[in-house]
């Protein structure tokens, strides 16, 4: 399906071939990450601790397992994921971000450690700013919080997804 979606590659490139549009690992990484924030969105809403952890874990794994997967070498992620799992446990919704990016930035091979940690902050704020502002239209709901939470972890995966393919 996002083989068919190319553009010229003209100037770009030498080859006169043509362009992805799409990164693979750049979709991968977005994909995985989105599953792991609606699985830890079912999880949250049980309140249980246990539950919390767990999701919190997967939500620091699978953005790192979806990077190795679209490089095509799974072992090399295995590091990288715990200890992006590690991380995301670390904190609160915020300070997971910050941990996260600092344990994985430094741990995947071919991230740059810098925009990695840049990019997970500035994630961070932008998912944060899209809450505060859909706050008020949605505030009343009583499952807001698990709406936020999907918002907010929409925004930081494609934040993280873009450096982690580059």
């Amino acid at each position: 399906m996002f083989s068919m979606m190319t553009v010229a590659a003209g100037d770009a490139g030498a080859s006169g071939g043509s362009q992805p549009l799409v990164n693979k690992v750049c979709l991968y990484t977005f994909v995985a990450s989105l599953i792991g924030v609606v699985v830890a969105m079912f999880l949250i809403s049980s309140a249980t601790v246990v539950n919390v952890v767990i999701a919190l874990l997967v939500m620091g794994a699978l953005p790192a397992l979806g990077r190795a997967l679209g490089n095509g070498n799974i072992g090399e992620g295995i590091v990288p994921a715990i200890l992006g799992a590690v991380g995301s446990a670390l904190g609160l919704l915020v300070l997971s971000a910050l941990f996260w990016s600092l344990l994985v930035g430094a741990t995947a091979k071919g991230v740059a450690f810098g925009r990695l940690v840049l990019f997970s902050i500035v994630g961070c704020i932008v998912g944060s700013l899209l809450v505060l502002v859909l706050a008020s239209p949605l505030g009343q709901d009583p499952n807001w919080l698990q709406t936020a939470f999907v918002l907010w972890g929409v925004v930081w995966s494609a934040a993280i997804a873009f450096p982690m393919s580059r």
